[in-house]
């Protein structure tokens, strides 16, 4: 069942009272900035305040995933600074009074009820007033992501003189959607590789990818387990999930070290079609290769990830 759907259920009314609202993966751009790799959440007390005291409309609400997926920018929570929360600037806003929509994201929390989780929780959905002087201030002193077409497009659309990149924090690296949405550049080594196909490597490193998919979409099929079987299920298939990830790593590592990333890349658009670049960013992630491979990749060197409550 989508968001979409678990949206229209709550507002014909249709949920158990400690039903969640769940998107069934958290984006790539948060969970490279550290996010758990665990579905996310809202509650109904949450979507009822969201549509009713903040106004967001509908469409909004049902867009929402979307919105995540592509950000203007992520921020780590001020009012919460050693919590992990995150703050996520999206390109919707409130028709009336232009106020841009923020989400204030809390990674690992434990939603309890009918579908007892372990999730990223979305904690509220607002449209942010006096957004001027906070947006400012965030950029300069709380950034973690943001996109540099969609924050120029902002600025032309409000006229506001946002701070370039010398501008914002200097304590903490931060992440583009450049190696989020583009592709590398080619970096040529000296070295005479052998050709990937004639390799031995090959069918190992498209098995290891097929079988982390199918561990993947087997632990996302696990939340939707009967109500009494959800929490033997998640933590089953999300321990098959780890090691599949973990085999799957590896084989790419041997992979790459004998025939390059390019030919990687080749690999996993064959085996993976659409989820070729997530499953390539996050092997390249892993290795720590962002530099050489020109992806330009620069994941904050601290990662936080305590529990939090309350809202941004």
């Amino acid at each position: 069942m989508s968001w979409q759907a678990d949206v229209e259920r709550f507002l014909a009314g249709g949920m158990r009272r400690e039903e969640l609202l769940v998107i069934e993966q958290t984006p790539l751009v948060l969970r490279s900035l550290g996010a758990p790799e665990f579905p996310m959440a809202m509650t109904q007390r949450v979507a009822h305040k969201v549509l009713n005291d903040h106004a967001i409309s509908v469409k909004i609400l049902k867009e929402l995933p979307q919105h995540l997926e592509q950000p203007v920018a992520v921020f780590d929570s001020a009012s919460r600074p050693d919590s992990g929360s995150l703050v996520v600037l999206t390109e919707a806003h409130q028709v009336e009074t232009e106020w841009p929509i923020i989400a204030a994201i809390q990674l690992d929390t434990v939603q309890r009820g009918s579908r007892n989780m372990q999730v990223n929780g979305i904690a509220s959905v607002y449209g942010r007033e006096k957004w001027r002087e906070w947006l400012l201030t965030q950029f300069e002193q709380n950034t973690r992501y943001y996109d540099k077409e969609k924050l120029l497009t902002l600025g032309r659309r409000t006229g506001l003189q946002l701070p370039g990149p010398s501008n914002m924090r200097s304590n903490i690296s931060i992440l583009t959607n450049q190696p989020l949405v583009n592709s590398p550049k080619r970096n040529p080594s000296k070295e005479q590789r052998p050709e990937p196909e004639a390799s031995p490597l090959a069918e190992p490193l498209r098995q290891s990818a097929r079988n982390y998919l199918e561990a993947e979409q087997a632990y996302k099929a696990s939340f939707r387990a009967p109500r009494k079987e959800v929490a033997r299920c998640m933590a089953t298939t999300q321990k098959a999930k780890e090691a599949a990830r973990e085999h799957f790593v590896t084989e790419a590592t041997r992979f790459i070290n004998s025939h390059g990333v390019e030919a990687f890349r080749t690999q996993m658009n064959e085996v993976a079609g659409p989820k070729a670049t997530e499953l390539s960013n996050e092997v390249l992630q892993s290795r720590g290769k962002a530099l050489e491979t020109g992806l330009e990749l620069s994941l904050t060197s601290h990662t936080r990830l305590k529990g939090t409550k309350g809202e941004e």
